[in-house]
């Protein structure tokens, strides 16, 4: 990548150190087995953040039929989060630690991506663990799901790029917004006591590594876009808007084929009515550091009307 910019990159190897060295007392692949703590008397997602939870053709359903696409919810949010570990986070991840940008040299900076790649992996591996559990609990071994919205998203701004250079940048602005933007929704399941032990505590393993990883590419995306040239800077923030929609979206099309593999005969009405309404359509995001790292790179006023 072109690294034209002279700008010096900002030493924030006190923060990387601060990261690197408490990662063995924070990673989530140290603590113990979950598997014997499922509940089947309470849902594996909660109802409240279902964008139909209010609609008549859901409201009449049986307890059971909802206990299932609960389930089916819960599923899908784990499998969204396999994609996106494995297709957005740990590709950029990879681009840091080769030091495919500029300003990522400092001494810590590979360390702190080496042990993100792993606690990402074994996001992954608690991911396939859950969503095993539900399938298996709640009788759904042939639910498919299709490909999360963000996921594609990203594919196809990845083949359409034009220049060599533009790809690794389309993958940091995708796994920036990942990284910054999913805590409040990890705090939202995590805290949530009505759903099932087993979920719960999964996911608050998963939002400890988050909050770290959020520090840490607040701190090595400033300096890699401060390394960057005007021209590469200028592609990051064009990128930026689009991944964030996505990320945000209610991903209905997912839904719509849950409730579809679940024999639901209202589900295209249910979710061509919930699309009508603005309110169904984001999911619950914190652009709070994202706008932080926007105002200190002196881009904010160029994303602010998405955040």
């Amino acid at each position: 990548m072109d690294t034209s910019n002279t700008n010096d990159y900002p030493d924030h190897s006190d923060v990387l150190q601060r990261l690197c060295t408490s990662w063995g007392t924070r990673v989530a692949v140290k603590q113990p087995d979950l598997d014997n703590t499922y509940d089947l008397q309470k849902p594996d997602y909660p109802e409240h953040l279902l964008p139909f939870k209010t609609h008549p053709s859901y409201e009449n359903l049986d307890d059971a039929t909802k206990q299932r696409v609960l389930a089916g919810g819960w599923i899908a949010y784990n499998e969204k989060t396999i994609a996106v570990e494995e297709n957005i986070i740990n590709p950029a991840c990879a681009l840091l630690l080769h030091q495919t940008f500029p300003g990522t040299s400092a001494e810590w900076a590979p360390i702190a991506m080496a042990q993100t790649m792993v606690d990402e992996q074994y996001h992954i591996l608690m991911c396939l663990n859950a969503c095993r559990v539900s399938r298996r609990q709640r009788k759904l071994d042939g639910l498919q799901l299709p490909t999360p919205g963000i996921v594609s998203l990203q594919r196809t701004y990845l083949e359409g790029a034009t220049a060599e250079w533009q790809r690794p940048i389309i993958q940091l602005a995708f796994a920036t917004i990942a990284e910054m933007t999913i805590n409040a929704y990890l705090l939202l399941l995590s805290s949530d006591a009505t759903i099932q032990p087993l979920n719960r505590i999964t996911t608050d393993l998963h939002r400890r590594d988050e909050t770290a990883h959020h520090a840490l590419f607040r701190q090595i995306v400033k300096s890699v876009f401060l390394g960057m040239n005007q021209h590469q800077q200028n592609y990051f923030v064009e990128i930026l808007p689009h991944g964030l929609r996505a990320f945000a979206s209610a991903e209905f099309h997912g839904w719509r084929a849950l409730l579809e593999s679940l024999g639901i005969k209202d589900a295209a009405m249910i979710i061509e009515d919930c699309e009508a309404h603005p309110a169904n359509s984001a999911l619950v995001r914190d652009y709070n550091g994202l706008k932080g790292l926007a105002t200190e790179l002196g881009i904010l006023d160029r994303i602010d009307y998405v955040l």
